[in-house]
């Protein structure tokens, strides 16, 4: 590899996350803004296919969640469960936060949504009011599914194989049900990450699989319709780039990277309610709802290390 590249070190993919979830949040704002908000700036949307930022973004995240979740594992050898309650205690804290939020949002401002329904939302891990939270469940998902595999006799190899027949059978299922293509377009993009990380040392020494896997993906993106393509695509070429881009340079981006799953949670209450009234104009609504969740993070983890400091 040229002098200098490096595969994916850590506090890039930090930042890496939160360039990504502040595209993720930044798409979902926008299909919330009301009147003409848009008009002037769809020229340019188009122009950089904005509508797919969202699923190259969110196919991002789970290659990450893939290469991290395996290295961690083993480090963490024999993983029991402990180790798995730890990782998904941390996907439930924000989600917890979010409901409280939500729920305190839903009293002052609509009131009427209020109903027993809520509790059919809650225990099927969906937002309130029937959003479904896809990623969470999807990512939970993985989580337990990888970490089964390290507690089989099995070969990384071999692991890394089953969760790629894992996902693409889930891929056939979903997509024959009818499921939305968000549920289904990036999540081989986990295994995908779970290679990398399976053969890390080999990787960071040659170049020659994402050379020859970038033409192939580039053919699948052209010239068929499955549409996982363009997401594994997206996860290789921006790979490659991270090596030489230190994005770690970018103020505030390791923050929302860090903290990615607070922001993931609080944009719906915070667009729908906090910045609601900048909803004509999209740059400020988007600003004003990026500000306000980081700030809500910012108080809820000074609250919650306090906290712990007080107990300890």
């Amino acid at each position: 590899m040229p002098k200098g590249w490096k595969l994916l070190p850590r506090e890039r993919t930090d930042c890496l996350k939160g360039l990504c979830m502040l595209a993720i949040v930044t798409g979902h704002v926008s299909s919330s803004v009301t009147g003409d908000g848009l008009v002037v700036w769809q020229p340019w949307l188009d122009a950089v296919a904005f509508d797919s930022w969202g699923s190259l973004c969110s196919g991002m995240f789970l290659f990450l969640s893939g290469y991290g979740m395996f290295l961690s594992l083993k480090r963490n050898a024999p993983a029991g469960t402990g180790y798995l309650w730890q990782r998904i205690k941390k996907l439930f804290e924000p989600f917890l936060m979010m409901w409280v939020f939500y729920m305190l949002m839903l009293l002052l401002f609509d009131r009427q949504l209020i109903t027993p329904h809520l509790l059919v939302d809650f225990f099927t891990m969906s937002f309130p009011l029937g959003i479904d939270a896809w990623f969470f469940k999807v990512i939970t998902a993985l989580y337990v599914v990888v970490w089964l595999l390290f507690r089989w006799p099995l070969s990384d190899g071999w692991r890394v194989a089953v969760m790629f027949i894992v996902t693409t059978a889930y891929f056939l299922l979903f997509r024959h049900l009818g499921f939305g293509p968000w549920w289904i377009n990036s999540v081989l993009c986990f295994p995908l990450g779970m290679l990398y990380a399976w053969q890390r040392q080999q990787f960071s020494r040659s170049a020659v699989f994402p050379l020859m896997a970038i033409p192939v993906l580039v053919a699948g993106t052209l010239l068929t319709t499955i549409s996982f393509f363009p997401t594994l695509l997206f996860s290789v070429v921006t790979t490659c780039l991270l090596g030489f881009v230190d994005l770690s340079r970018v103020p505030g981006l390791k923050f929302v990277g860090l903290t990615s799953f607070f922001f993931y949670f609080l944009e719906e209450p915070v667009y729908d309610y906090l910045s609601r009234p900048l909803s004509d104009h999209f740059l400020l609504y988007d600003v004003a709802t990026l500000l306000i969740i980081a700030l809500l993070t910012k108080g809820y983890k000074f609250i919650s290390n306090s906290w712990s400091k007080k107990t300890q």
